[in-house]
């Protein structure tokens, strides 16, 4: 069923996995773009990009990255094929997402890695919103110690359960401390993380994914998965390898009792992979988080798409939610108008080089 994927470099390379549907391609193209310019010209770079619906302009946007590029290589593997003898263990998950499109099923990716990847003894899981501050082979070089994976806690999520924020009906704290007896301390974000093929294999990811996917609902499937089922061979990393916006709050971290995985940040060079999950609006334009996404979003070709889709849409999403009722409808000019206003400011406000704060 799977076809023998094999390394595209002898030696000496960094094997890199992205998984995400077309929808995220102008993301995908600014993580490629802080990605390629760290890389070592001493090394090589296999970037694998696992995706169900790639226009042909997509991936010739991407492979025009690779101009000066010449130790990085990129392979695009159209996951149709694989996933559909699966689409009967999505049934249930389906069913609670009725609008949910098949290209969705891509964060379904990792738990088919044993055997798409069992040619590799070791690989770098990325997602298609990150910024890198440094190369991807530090990360890749971490000793994974015996265990199947590597990764950072997922704080946000942390927040969420300590908050008793509620989803499909039910608390956070619940779905996961007393049905899945997760701590959320050693829970992963999987945004960033290192992983070793044989050890999914050796702990049969897939084949318990497709046991649960049968008859359970999983909130967060790409996350839930490999935590329930990897639970005690998971490495923990420090912050700086998967940095969310509210991880730069003292008090956030002072709050969740995390500030252990921020002692080696003093300030933010020491952060190495910044991560932008979430489509909501952000408030802070200026921080610095902020400010490096777009150093690197105006060198995209989707500049344009990434203003309408990381501002000024969660902006009237955010503005249609404070409205009353009959006041809901904004005209297709008006939000013609706050895009042109937004790009303006964006292009005066992102022309310099961003600002080395302090952490």
């Amino acid at each position: 069923m799977f076809e023998d994927i094999k390394p595209l470099f002898k030696e000496n390379f960094i094997p890199i996995v992205f998984a995400c549907d077309n929808n995220y391609v102008s993301y995908l193209h600014t993580t490629l773009i802080s990605l390629i310019e760290h890389c070592n010209k001493n090394k090589n770079y296999e970037l694998n990009i696992l995706q169900p619906d790639f226009s042909e302009s997509s991936k010739e946007n991407i492979l025009k990255l690779l101009k000066n590029a010449d130790n990085v290589k990129i392979r695009f593997i159209d996951m149709s094929d694989y996933i559909k003898p699966y689409l009967k263990y999505f049934d249930k998950e389906l069913s609670y997402r009725p609008t949910v499109q098949e290209s969705w099923l891509s964060i379904y990716y990792p738990i088919f890695f044993e055997n798409l990847f069992s040619n590799y003894n070791k690989m770098l899981f990325l997602d298609a919103d990150l910024i890198f501050n440094i190369d991807a082979a530090e990360l890749y070089e971490i000793d994974l110690e015996d265990k199947a994976v590597a990764g950072v806690v997922d704080f946000l999520l942390l927040s969420a359960v300590k908050s008793k924020v509620k989803l499909h009906g039910q608390y956070l704290s619940n779905y996961f401390h007393k049905h899945w007896n997760l701590d959320m301390n050693n829970y992963i974000n999987t945004g960033v993380y290192l992983f070793n093929p044989h050890k999914f294999k050796e702990n049969k990811l897939l084949d318990k994914s497709l046991e649960i996917l049968k008859k359970e609902f999983i909130f967060f499937p790409d996350q839930d998965l490999i935590n329930i089922i990897l639970k005690g061979k998971i490495k923990y990393l420090s912050a700086r390898w998967n940095h969310t916006y509210a991880c730069a709050d003292l008090n956030f971290r002072k709050w969740l009792g995390i500030e252990k995985w921020f002692a080696d940040i003093n300030n933010i060079l020491d952060i190495y992979i910044y991560h932008y999950p979430g489509k909501r609006f952000v408030q802070n334009q200026t921080s610095h988080q902020e400010l490096i996404f777009w150093e690197y979003a105006k060198k995209s070709i989707y500049y344009h798409d990434l203003v309408y889709k990381r501002l000024v849409k969660p902006a009237i999403g955010e503005l249609e939610g404070r409205l009353p009722q009959k006041r809901k409808s904004i005209t297709r000019k008006c939000k013609y108008i706050l895009y042109i206003v937004l790009n303006f400011i964006l292009k005066d406000k992102f022309s310099n080089k961003v600002i080395k704060y302090k952490y």
